[in-house]
């Protein structure tokens, strides 16, 4: 099954490209660029670590990393979806 490869591979690509322009990337960011579940990006971080793809202590790429995002086609993003909005009650309470 390639998915879960392909959707790695989507991740480390977009990860090199927040990289480049000096965007520091988070579970959060990489799920709403993607349109991955916070958990499927969770998962996604522990399989290109396990590559040594991705550093083990923060979502950066390692050397070999660098290198395999590097050779993969520029990461096209998805339309960023708006995060969830507080109902308007929620609002004036707060």
């Amino acid at each position: 099954m390639n998915a879960p490869r392909n959707d790695a591979l989507e991740l480390l690509r977009a990860l090199f490209d927040l990289a480049d322009a000096d965007i520091s990337a988070d579970a959060r960011l990489l799920g709403r660029l993607t349109g991955h579940s916070a958990t499927h990006v969770h998962d996604l971080v522990r399989w290109l670590r396990q590559r040594g793809l991705v550093q083990p202590a923060r979502l950066g790429l390692t050397m070999a990393g660098l290198a395999a995002a590097s050779a993969l086609p520029e990461f096209c993003m998805a339309p960023m979806a708006e995060p969830p909005r507080r109902p308007a009650l929620a609002r004036r309470a707060a």
